[in-house]
């Protein structure tokens, strides 16, 4: 996924900015408690923010949600 490619995944998906931010690190392929210290949140912050997105985006488990967005 690129920068570019990814811009308008917040709208599309209405994730909010910070979802936006862990969706990205996600596809990245970091770990929860790499994005909790990359973005300063506690790793149940950051769990709680993944789950949101699953649902918002209607994937299964991070291994969908990191296909679906790498296709982009």
């Amino acid at each position: 996924m690129n920068d570019q490619s990814f811009k308008n995944v917040p709208n599309d998906y209405k994730l909010s900015n910070r979802e936006a931010e862990v969706l990205r690190l996600v596809v990245l392929g970091k770990s929860n408690q790499e994005i909790a210290d990359e973005l300063f949140l506690a790793v149940d912050t950051v769990k709680t923010h993944i789950h949101n997105i699953l649902v918002k985006t209607e994937q299964q488990n991070r291994t969908t949600l990191i296909l679906h967005f790498w296709k982009r």
